[in-house]
């Protein structure tokens, strides 16, 4: 399981979407699980406790060339929708890839997400860059910075070309729909991953991912029925 297909398993077994495994792995001391459990708490409590401003984006012809795919596994009974905000591979050490995403059970959304989860993967020769300080922030229009909490982290090592070693490293941030909603609505979003540290990464969204992103908030909405 990708990591962050694991993350989002681990939330939704967290908030009662899915249930969890009988046969599950006893957990390590510090569990990705825990972390995304208390990271869904918090973003469903901000559900219940903040007025969403805005509504979700209308269905529209979307400007972007992304990628958003779907895809339901009837063991779960669960529908994963996951937009692909940074992808094609590693380009150099410093490319980011990753998504957004957001799962109901069954296959038709009767009811719109309590959160969405952005996970950012990155790739760098020789060290851990965020194993320290995986903070993730984002900053919407200059002004609006959005606290999203703990995040989820993980890691993996791997030997590339001429015997280098490679760090790969996943952290996922569990956005509550309100939050999301905040950040996709926004004219200009920033985010910066590990904190003020020489490796850091900064980046600014782009105008076709801002439009990606917005695609997929416009398919939280439940379909309409009745006349």
């Amino acid at each position: 399981m990708s990591r962050s297909r694991w993350a989002l398993a681990a939330a939704f077994v967290a908030c009662g979407v899915i249930g969890a495994s009988s046969g599950a792995q006893q957990a390590p001391p510090i569990s990705p699980e825990q972390k995304a459990a208390n990271a869904v708490r918090r973003a469903s409590a901000l559900a219940d406790t903040l007025t969403v401003s805005a509504s979700f984006p209308a269905q529209r012809k979307f400007n972007h060339n992304h990628k958003i795919s779907t895809s339901f596994d009837r063991f779960k009974n669960l529908t994963t929708i996951s937009a692909e905000l940074y992808g094609g591979g590693f380009l150099n050490a410093s490319t980011l890839t990753g998504d957004a995403s957001f799962g109901y059970r069954g296959k038709t959304l009767s009811t719109p997400p309590r959160f969405v989860l952005i996970t950012l993967r990155t790739l760098w020769p020789g060290e851990y860059r965020f194993l320290k300080n995986h903070e993730l922030l984002f900053l919407v229009d200059d002004s609006i910075p959005i606290d999203v909490g703990e995040t989820v982290y993980d890691a993996d090592v791997s030997t590339g070309a001429g015997n280098l070693i490679e760090v790969h490293e996943a952290t996922t941030a569990i956005l509550s729909v309100t939050q999301f909603l905040q950040l996709v609505n926004g004219k200009k979003v920033e985010f910066r991953l590990g904190g003020e540290g020489p490796l850091h990464e900064q980046r600014m969204l782009k105008d076709d991912q801002l439009e990606l992103l917005r695609d997929l908030a416009s398919r939280m909405a439940p379909p309409k029925t009745g006349p």
